[in-house]
């Protein structure tokens, strides 16, 4: 009995042994899978993998720091933006290492200061310069205080070489060959006119979009010369550096400096002191608006021209660049504005260019690196409108990313947006528009610049080198005597020729056969 449970039990080890072997595939007869619930995971999943943050940026050991000098009186918010900006540089381009350390000097102590810096040889790296507001670029640039860009532009800033319309514009920043300076791309085909304090035009009921010569403004000057004693009348332009700043008579003729004019259309030279055509009558208008008390009495002492527009005193304003009748302006100023273009816009010249100016000082310990913050800021549309316009989510917000429109908040207006960095840092490209700013008023500007004509001298820059010391002298008249024109301050009739003696003096005539000569060589090998 015990021997056949024993065969039974080692019979059923064999089936169950066959039956296994079987299951495992060593059959050729398959195997019917049983159907896996809805709910059960994959049979064979892949195995989970526990999230990893992401790495953060890999930033060099060492931060190198830019200086950046604009004018601006300083913003409440002035290091909470900086520290964005600078947080945002080691977000999006830690390989760069680069950290903004920007310096905003007052409009009054700019000059001055800026200046002394370059004099003194101070180290600093970038600073906003112009050709309206001393320290001039062009002489600064000739006498060897700014950076040499040719060799870095191409590795350093490959983005600014694409946002610059023309190579000719290098021309306009260049000196014997060398390029000193960045052109902003802001408004540069320009077309001068007149501001009107808005709530005064619509008090009295002036039609101040039939002007279109200062002729014109003369019924609105009297009025509220009469009617409104606590304004003054007319703010002449004081604070630019042409002789006739504001440039309100229309006329062919281009600035070649300060005192000389090339006529194209004639071919010739005309000294600004015996210009009949623009200056001299523009003198004799002002200094009878200065007779007839449309003109403050200290006016050659409120040098700041900026300062005394957003004051809010002035009824009717120079415009050096109409734009949206009066939309940008009266964000610019804090009072509702309107605008008025006098004539259509004038050929791009050397000075409008460098009227917004990017240097790199000569005394920069890394001068590529300076280069390529500037790159880096033209190009990346956060940081562009960071400095713009503040913090995203406390300064701004956006409308529409796609269309690149934002809102600015109240924190915005009162801590930090007042238009400066966007033509003393980054230009219009990447800035975004605003309900009061529409971008579409940004890309008709950049159009105009494209496709705006070329001055017969756009490029050519003066050297003064050979007539050092009459330029010195020269100029040092013309800075003393150019506001009292003006401004209307005395009579041209008595004071020019009293200035033209001085000048002859200080070596007018040697001046004006070396600029002369200057310019003929320089149009042989530039023909228009």
């Amino acid at each position: 009995m015990k021997r056949s449970l024993l065969l039974l039990a080692l019979l059923l080890v064999v089936v169950l042994a066959i039956a296994a072997c079987n299951r495992n595939g060593n059959d050729d007869t398959p195997v019917e899978e049983e159907a896996l619930p809805q709910w059960a995971p994959d049979p064979d999943p892949t195995p989970q993998v526990d999230p990893v943050e992401p790495e953060e940026p890999e930033i060099p050991a060492e931060l190198t720091y830019i200086s950046w000098i604009v004018i601006d009186g300083g913003r409440p918010a002035h290091d909470a933006v900086v520290d964005e900006v600078n947080r945002l540089l080691i977000e999006r381009h830690p390989e760069a290492g680069l950290q903004l350390d920007l310096r905003m000097l007052d409009w009054g102590e700019y000059s001055d200061l800026l200046n002394m810096m370059f004099l003194g040889g101070e180290v600093f790296d970038i600073t906003y310069m112009a050709q309206w507001m001393p320290p001039f670029f062009a002489p600064v640039a000739a006498r060897g205080d700014l950076a040499p860009l040719n060799d870095l532009l191409p590795i350093y800033g490959p983005n600014i070489m694409n946002m610059v319309p023309s190579e000719t514009w290098f021309n306009a920043v260049s000196h014997g060959g060398n390029i000193y300076g960045v052109p902003i791309v802001y408004q540069l085909s320009q077309s001068p006119g007149l501001t009107f304090h808005a709530y005064y035009v619509d008090k009295h009921g002036f039609d101040y979009q039939s002007v279109r010569s200062l002729a014109d403004v003369e019924p609105f000057l009297e009025i509220i010369a009469q009617y409104e004693p606590h304004l003054i009348p007319f703010l002449p332009g004081t604070g630019a550096s042409h002789l006739n700043p504001p440039h309100l008579v229309d006329s062919p003729l281009e600035d070649v400096d300060w005192w000389l004019q090339f006529n194209p259309i004639t071919g010739e030279f005309t000294d600004g002191f015996e210009d009949e055509i623009r200056n001299m009558p523009y003198w004799r208008l002002m200094h009878d608006w200065f007779n007839r008390g449309f003109i403050a009495l200290d006016a050659a002492s409120r040098t700041i021209w900026g300062d005394e527009i957003s004051t809010g005193q002035y009824a009717v304003m120079p415009n050096f660049a109409f734009v949206d009748d009066g939309i940008t302006n009266s964000e610019r100023y804090g009072f509702r504005v309107y605008d008025v273009r006098l004539f259509t816009n004038s050929p791009i010249r050397t000075a409008d260019i460098q009227n917004t100016v990017l240097g790199i000082s000569r005394t920069s310990q890394h001068p590529h690196l300076a280069l390529r913050m500037i790159d880096i800021v033209w190009s990346d549309p956060l940081i562009t409108n960071t400095l713009n316009y503040g913090i995203q989510g406390i300064h701004w917000n956006f409308i529409d990313e796609a269309s690149m429109m934002i809102e600015v908040t109240d924190a915005g207006r009162e801590e930090w947006f007042n238009g400066e960095a966007s033509y003393q840092i980054a230009g219009l490209y990447h800035r975004f528009g605003t309900p009061e700013q529409p971008r579409e008023g940004f890309e008709a500007t950049l159009r105009a610049n494209r496709e705006g004509a070329p001055s017969a001298l756009l490029g050519f820059n003066a050297d003064f080198s050979a007539v050092e010391t009459e330029a010195a002298a020269f100029h040092a008249i013309v800075a003393e005597v150019q506001h009292l024109l003006n401004t209307g301050t005395v009579d041209p009739d008595v004071f020019v020729p009293e200035v033209i003696n001085r000048l002859e003096a200080a070596g007018r005539s040697a001046l004006r056969v070396d600029i002369e000569a200057q310019i003929t060589a320089w149009q042989e090998v530039n023909p228009r």
